[in-house]
């Protein structure tokens, strides 16, 4: 999806991923070390925000809540696709290991925060 990103001129897409692919290694990491997964801020969002800017779309980019459509283009769906895997991999997370909370909400953080990557592209496409 970089490479994506890249291609379409979106610099800072390409930037917001980077830190979920160091962040999917810091879970790797504590998980593999049984070591606690230390919190980090994800495009400059701590975890309360991160949930505050993902439940309240309308107030903070203007937009609903994106319904993906292959309007939004190629980029943007793709996102989606991530979004969804990355919840997809917190739910198998809590059967797996319900007692690991901590890489359960970096998984749940990670979700929140490509859902605001793609709500932020959605809405700079409409304006």
């Amino acid at each position: 999806m970089q490479i994506i990103a890249e291609k379409k001129g979106e610099t800072q897409i390409v930037k917001d991923l980077e830190e979920i692919r160091e962040v999917t290694g810091l879970i790797l990491s504590a998980e593999v070390k049984e070591k606690i997964m230390i919190e980090k801020e994800l495009i400059g969002m701590d975890h309360k925000r991160l949930r505050e800017v993902s439940h309240n779309v309308r107030k903070e980019f203007g937009i609903d809540h994106p319904i993906p459509h292959y309007s939004m283009g190629e980029l943007a769906i793709k996102l989606n696709s991530l979004r969804t895997k990355v919840r997809n991999v917190e739910l198998s997370a809590i059967e797996a290991v319900p007692e690991r909370l901590d890489i359960i909400q970096a998984f749940n953080r990670m979700s929140s925060c490509v859902y605001i990557i793609f709500c932020k592209l959605v809405s700079e496409k409409r304006n």
